[in-house]
């Protein structure tokens, strides 16, 4: 799959997972919006050869505790996590990062701050 309708997902309101490794979403990754899917705990978009994800992508979905964005095109990162207090696991392994802008560098340090529930 490389490309869908960008409200695909809106009226899945109760979907708590979405793996969708292993496609071709790119630059089309901005296209694909999740943000409705407010109940949305796993996301995976690892082999997708994606090279950037908007900074505010992952807006308003609080109950996001994973992210699968291993093995993309991705060469800087600096995404807004305020919202994702549940946030455990941000994989970005086999990338090309070359920037990690500071702003995001001290939201990840904070990580090992937050305690265990």
């Amino acid at each position: 799959i490389s490309t869908t309708n960008p409200n695909f997902f809106k009226n899945l309101t109760s979907l708590k997972t979405l793996l969708l490794g292993y496609n071709n979403y790119g630059m089309n990754l901005a296209r694909l919006s999740v943000r409705a899917n407010e109940k949305l705990a796993v996301l995976d978009l690892s082999y997708n050869n994606v090279s950037e994800v908007p900074a505010d992508y992952f807006s308003g979905l609080y109950s996001l505790r994973q992210i699968n964005l291993t093995r993309n095109r991705i060469s800087h990162f600096d995404i807004d996590l305020t919202d994702l207090l549940s946030l455990v696991l941000l994989n970005l392994s086999y990338n090309a990062i070359k920037t990690l802008y500071p702003s995001m560098k001290t939201k990840i340090e904070t990580f090992d701050e937050i305690p265990e529930t």
